[in-house]
């Protein structure tokens, strides 16, 4: 058998193997809730931002505005002339498959000081630092950049439409950069 020939087979038997032959490496379902509690609580911004629970790769949530000012000065004997409609856009959302690898020894598992409670230890540190990981994704996003974690997607900051100039912005001296946490 030549090399090819091995290989060939090792990659065919390596991409047998699937996300529902490996149950003892996903989280259960009482661990995934822990997890996405601790990436949620690790950023007062993510804290505070809504989370859909997505059953599909898509979702469209239905928005409803008024597409302008709705009052107007009027004396005694003025009427109202113009009346406001209400928008109802829709946001689409598209789930975006992102992965990160973490190295754990069965040696580590067995041998650690916390013993049963290093499994809490590992969600509470991975949360943390994923929670960390969104935000920046959530508001510094480009699909411009390079960067393999920013330009999944356009951020809060590009879909505002707001551009930081640094020292050419009008309040820039006012901005203290050694203040930032």
């Amino acid at each position: 058998m030549s090399q090819v020939d091995i290989l060939s087979k090792l990659d065919t038997a390596y991409k047998a193997i699937t996300t529902s032959d490996i149950t003892t490496g996903l989280l259960k379902p009482q661990k995934a809730e822990r997890f996405i509690r601790v990436v949620e609580d690790s950023t007062p911004l993510l804290s505070a931002a809504r989370r859909i629970t997505m059953t599909a790769p898509t979702r469209e949530i239905d928005r409803i505005q008024f597409g302008g000012r709705i009052l107007a000065a009027t004396g005694e004997t003025d009427s109202v002339t113009s009346e406001q409609k209400v928008n109802i856009p829709m946001n689409k959302l598209d789930a975006q498959e992102l992965t990160g690898f973490v190295g754990l020894t069965d040696r580590t598992l067995e041998d650690n000081i916390e013993k049963g409670n290093f499994e809490n230890t590992l969600i509470d540190l991975l949360g943390g630092q994923i929670g960390l990981d969104l935000e920046h994704l959530y508001l510094s996003g480009d699909k411009s950049e390079s960067d393999s974690l920013l330009k999944v997607t356009d951020g809060w900051l590009i879909k505002a439409a707001n551009k930081v100039t640094g020292a050419d912005a009008p309040e820039a001296g006012k901005f203290d950069k050694t203040k930032i946490e």
